[in-house]
């Protein structure tokens, strides 16, 4: 009797470690923001060059993903380096107070439309793959693409520039089978302008959730991806995050509540 309360017990603690070691991460693809290749309102040279991640408006920049990440409180940055020609740079940063990981791929500028595709990929199940880093003396997995918890694509909405190109669009989305797999529902934000207009369809078909997304034309910088994934760490509803969403954005915009909220949009 003595003897089997004590398996119990240990059964009872290496559960509660397992389940206190669980590792959730979200894969944000961030395509940099590019004066030449995309049709954007031009913005200073220095911070619309595509190939150049370290001074890049979504990337660099003080609102760009890895400088904002890499001076929040709440994040601390484990790794940095180059993945190809078309991810100029891969930085995993881990949430200080949960076991939270975050992944985010800085694609050329000129690559946008394979940053779009990969995206949808990911939404789809089609895109899934397993990263092993070493942190504090310990090697963790984390899932990206597909194995993410929550993925995301930030930056210019590419499908405006091909959106009257039938050939384009096909190329980019149909005449690979993309969608057959599907997601589970997996939960995806997309912070460019207008999203909900134009991933809607895209979405559907990969059996993703809009947890978060666009209505107008905006600026997807990283605090918003920070606003979300802080709700979501949280285990907050859906419509509790995207008021954190447009409170950072009011904030750091300097506009009007009202018009942050009327910015985005959760779900269909």
């Amino acid at each position: 009797m003595i003897r089997s309360l004590f398996i119990v017990v240990l059964i009872c603690i290496y559960t509660g470690n397992l389940l206190a070691e669980e590792v959730k991460s979200a894969h944000i693809i961030v395509a940099l923001c590019d004066n030449q290749y995309q049709g954007i309102v031009p913005v200073p040279e220095k911070i619309g060059d595509g190939d150049k991640p370290s001074s890049n408006l979504y990337w660099g920049c003080a609102y760009g993903m890895k400088t904002y990440f890499k001076r929040s409180k709440d994040w601390v940055m484990i790794k940095s380096y180059r993945i190809s020609d078309i991810i100029l740079e891969r930085v995993i940063f881990k949430h200080i107070k949960t076991n939270t990981y975050l992944v985010a791929d800085a694609y050329r500028g000129r690559n946008i439309n394979k940053a779009m595709s990969d995206f949808i990929r990911s939404c789809s199940g089609k895109e899934s793959d397993i990263l092993t880093v070493k942190h504090n003396g310990k090697e963790v997995t984390i899932g990206i693409h597909n194995r993410a918890n929550l993925v995301g694509f930030v930056g210019h909405n590419g499908l405006m520039d091909i959106a009257d190109d039938s050939d384009v669009y096909k190329k980019l989305y149909e005449t690979d089978p993309i969608f057959e797999k599907g997601a589970s529902n997996k939960k995806a934000i997309i912070l460019s302008c207008m999203s909900s207009s134009y991933f809607d369809s895209q979405l559907r078909m990969a059996k993703a959730y809009p947890l978060l997304w666009t209505k107008q034309f905006m600026a997807p910088e990283a605090y918003i991806v920070k606003a979300v994934l802080t709700g979501w760490i949280n285990n907050e509803s859906d419509k509790q995050i995207k008021e954190r969403a447009a409170k950072a954005y009011c904030h750091y915009q300097k506009c009007s509540i009202n018009g942050a909220r009327a910015i985005f949009k959760t779900g269909w």
